[in-house]
């Protein structure tokens, strides 16, 4: 944007106008200088105080440019006014080229400290040595040689003759040398000791109240009271030797002043000893003599070395003080960095003793700082290993202090209540600045007690089926392949029973899933008691359980499954408070040397043999050995099952039901259910899942069920009213099979056409182990999905907080459905209820919602609801009914 041509010239006149003003300022400021230095001048040693202007000069030029050089010009012509005034030609020549050599001393003094990067705070002591080579030496000399040069230029052969009649030479014939020597140290003394001033003293400290304390204060005017009675002592001693004595007594005071105070006081006092010695006048009337010049050489020397020693002192205790201030700011910043972090912290000196703990360290180890300061570490740090029965073992600091290095490990730790907490700790050594000796040492640890139960809960999770207690169908089939192995490499021979409870449908239909797993904890407990240690019980599914004999060869396994049964049989459990007789059926097979080591294959065999057992009646062993013909048969029953499932499918014979979900917090209005599936006999009987899924899955129809729950689902949706669709959660199951069909997705693509509601309204419900057993495959599957909108589900979760990690870094999951045995358990065992709280408190930062299954009485719905769970589903929420889209036109809520 270009200004108006009237706003630029105003703008220049501006400037125009502030530059002399700059100008006149300088002019009068080294006018008053100059004339403070001749007021200065009572006495007649000979000696005229002209580095004030000089002094001044430089100042302005170094702080507000080099520009303002006609100031120091203008500021010399209204000194000699009344030489001036006079009409004197004499004083014309000298005043020409004295205002010459000033301007280009000052000027040149501020470009050479430009180019050597000077720094006007004076806390360095390169700055100091250029600052006193270039304002004391160099720039002095070439001043003083261009004011020189009026004393002699009448000798010159081209213009000598037109000075001669301007210039009476014989006037200063007599001492040239003593004015040329007098104006080099005195401009000298100017510029370094007064701009040192002007320029240091610019800056006050900071805090300048805190900085000059009342006991600073007195410090201060005892030693400046001091040296000036030094010096008019000195102004009064006319003999050299006992003035020298003076002279060296005012040194100490300087370097008292630069020590204590650093800068502000070195140019002070070095500006008060210059000012005090340096008074007098230059009487250019009466010559001095030799000794004259002597003596005033020897006090400007004395003058300038004590300038630059007291400079020098000031940078050495201010970069001292600096650096003790640096470190101890960086020390308090480590103290409070390491009283804010969560980890406890302890530092020793290189003979072992505690210089350090932070707060967490003092509740860890239950000593406080005071306490333990200057303790050796072993007593405060008393740790051994995790894996040691008794004895301590050898603490970490007294290894590393011998060089050996210790990686992070875990530990027991006795604290000073005689407490033992694990600990996960790292100790890495001090070094000194060179990296070569060890000071001291540094104790990083915490407690790691909570975590290590969180961890064996996890595993326990894992490999442990959460209702019995017993190893789940992982774990079993892990421990089936080991033993299958190791029956081939020693030739031995085990047997695997594989007991399923008789009518066990009929039982969870009378009393209900709770009481139904009360019984199977009952089974469990009775069966394990007469079970040898080294054997193997697992359960494998709802009611189905395995046990592997091991050295146990088939035909004495057959007495043992028979005495299974019998103890099974003849046990009254408890169930509804009331004894219940109960059978079971059990499959026997072998497993040697010929036994092949697929896991899969032994549990289907095995499971067939069961089904041949109550094939014969409840209450039965089956032994299967080599070409068995019932089993054969099974296999073609199996078949047939198979192939009603196949016609179920073509003939939509499967009937939709759903159970609804309802939102704990009431203000949640969406109509939340999950899609099931039931099968409709010939007969006009329908058949829940786990009478005909397990053949489903067994035979591979899971896939087409899949996509017919689906098809059904998005039709029937589609007949409802727009204005009824209120639908908040649609959850429909998917099976592992599913999960690992490629075409599944163009097949979602497709349908996505016939979809009247919301995308993310519908929920993929998926089991947990199945996606973590296929994590790759199963998060291209979930990622597909979730690009064309669908939500997921993650149900049975609970098996681990590993999970969690799975699902941050990999899984786009929405829902999670906590594992039923989990919300079952929680009304009388606390440790669900912190497994429970502890999975919502993380799903709710990661965005997850979470939702409680099996929830079967009312007395759960008030401890769910404590807990922050976002939705409940159960018979005491609502039973399973025919799946009616529109009916769901509302969530009521029992909460």
């Amino acid at each position: 944007m270009h200004k108006h041509p009237s706003t630029v010239l105003h703008d220049k006149w501006n400037n125009g106008l502030a530059y002399l003003f700059q100008v006149f300022l300088l002019a009068t400021v080294y006018f008053a200088a100059a004339h403070v230095g001749f007021f200065l001048g009572i006495s007649t040693r000979g000696v005229m105080p002209v580095f004030l202007p000089a002094g001044v000069a430089l100042s302005a030029l170094w702080l507000f440019g080099i520009r303002l050089w006609p100031g120091i010009i203008l500021g010399l012509l209204l000194t000699k006014f009344d030489g001036l005034w006079a009409h004197d030609l004499s004083i014309f020549t000298i005043l020409f080229f004295q205002s010459i050599g000033a301007a280009t001393q000052a000027i040149l003094s501020v470009l050479l400290l430009k180019y050597l990067n000077f720094k006007d705070k004076f806390n360095r002591v390169r700055d100091v040595f250029s600052f006193g080579v270039v304002t004391f030496f160099v720039a002095p000399l070439i001043g003083s040689t261009i004011y020189a040069i009026a004393f002699y230029i009448q000798e010159f052969p081209l213009i000598g003759t037109f000075f001669q009649t301007t210039l009476n030479n014989s006037q200063f014939e007599g001492y040239r040398e003593q004015i040329f020597i007098t104006t080099v140290l005195n401009d000298g003394i100017g510029m370094f000791v007064m701009t040192a001033t002007l320029l240091v003293w610019r800056q006050l400290p900071e805090n300048i109240n805190i900085y000059m304390s009342l006991k600073r204060r007195f410090e201060a005017l005892v030693l400046l009271t001091t040296l000036v009675s030094v010096c008019v002592l000195s102004l009064d001693i006319e003999q050299a030797q006992q003035r020298q004595l003076f002279l060296y007594m005012i040194l100490p005071f300087v370097i008292w002043a630069a020590t204590r105070f650093e800068q502000h006081g070195a140019t002070l006092t070095a500006s008060l000893v210059a000012s005090l010695l340096l008074v007098g006048s230059l009487e250019l009337e009466k010559a001095p003599s030799h000794r004259d010049i002597i003596y005033l050489f020897s006090e400007i020397s004395f003058i300038g070395i004590t300038a630059f020693t007291g400079f020098i002192v000031a940078v050495a205790f201010s970069e001292r003080r600096l650096a003790i201030e640096n470190a101890q700011r960086e020390r308090d910043w480590a103290i409070i960095t390491l009283h804010s972090i969560g980890d406890a912290v302890i530092t020793t000196d290189q003979f072992a003793r505690v210089t350090f703990i932070n707060p967490q360290a003092e509740e860890l180890l239950g000593w406080t700082q005071r306490q333990v300061l200057n303790r050796p570490i072993s007593e405060v740090f008393q740790v051994r290993a995790l894996d040691e029965l008794g004895g301590k073992q050898e603490n970490p600091v007294e290894r590393c202090l011998r060089g050996i290095h210790t990686p992070p490990h875990r530990s027991f730790l006795t604290n000073r209540l005689n407490e033992e907490i694990i600990i996960e700790n790292s100790v890495s050594p001090i070094r000194d600045q060179q990296g070569r000796n060890i000071d001291g040492v540094v104790i990083v640890f915490h407690d790691v007690s909570k975590e290590r139960h969180l961890r064996e809960l996890s595993t326990i999770a894992s490999n442990q089926d959460v209702v019995t207690g017993l190893f789940n169908r992982q774990e079993f089939e892990y421990r089936l392949s080991a033993l299958v192995t190791q029956a081939k490499t020693e030739s031995s021979s085990h047997t695997f029973l594989y007991l399923d409870i008789d009518q066990f449908s009929v039982i969870v239909e009378r009393y209900g899933e709770h009481e139904a797993d009360k019984l199977l904890q009952q089974l469990a407990a009775t069966l394990q008691k007469r079970i040898r240690s080294g054997d193997i019980f697992a359960r494998l599914a709802r009611d189905q359980f395995a046990i592997l004999l091991k050295n146990c060869p088939l035909e004495w396994a057959e007495n043992v499954a028979n005495s299974f049964l019998k103890e099974v049989r003849e046990q009254r459990f408890m169930i509804d408070e009331k004894p219940l007789s109960i059978t079971a059926s059990i499959g026997a097979i072998t497993i040697n040397a010929q036994t092949e080591k697929n896991s899969t294959v032994l549990i289907e065999r095995a499971e067939l043999a069961c089904y041949a057992a109550k094939e014969e009646g409840a209450d039965h062993v089956y032994v299967h050995i080599g070409n068995d013909q019932k089993l054969r048969n099974l296999r073609h029953h199996e078949t047939q099952w198979s192939n009603r499932i196949r016609r179920a499918i073509t003939e939509n014979q499967l009937q939709l039901y759903s159970q609804p979900l309802i939102a704990v917090d009431p203000s949640q209005n969406g109509v939340c259910y999950e899609i099931l599936v039931r099968l409709r006999t010939d007969k006009n009987e329908l058949l829940l899942p786990s009478a005909f899924l397990p053949v489903a899955e067994r035979y591979s129809f899971m896939g087409q069920i899949d996509r017919w729950v689906i098809q059904q689902v998005f039709a029937q949706l589609a007949e409802r009213p727009l204005d009824k669709v209120n639908d908040e959660y649609i959850g429909i199951n998917l099976s592992l099979l599913t999960l690992h069909d490629n075409s599944f997705i163009h097949f979602m693509e497709e349908q996505l056409s016939h979809l009247t509601v919301s995308p993310d309204k519908i929920s993929f419900e998926l089991n947990e182990q199945d996606v973590l057993n296929t994590l790759e495959k199963s998060s291209y599957f979930i990622q597909a999905l979730e690009q064309l909108g669908f939500s997921f589900t993650l149900q049975q979760f609970g098996s681990g907080v590993a999970s969690f990690e799975y699902l941050k870094q990999r899984l786009p999951i929405q829902y999670l459905k906590i594992d039923a045995h989990l919300i079952k358990q929680m009304e009388n065992d606390m440790l669900s209820r912190h497994i429970v709280k502890a999975i919502t408190q993380i799903a709710r930062p990661m965005g997850i919602k979470t939702i409680a299954t099996a929830v079967e009485y009312e007395t759960l719905i008030p401890l769910i609801s404590a807990i922050d769970i976002d939705y409940m589903q159960g018979f005491a929420i609502a039973t399973p009914e025919p799946f009616k889209p529109s009916i769901y036109t509302f969530a009521s809520s029992k909460v």
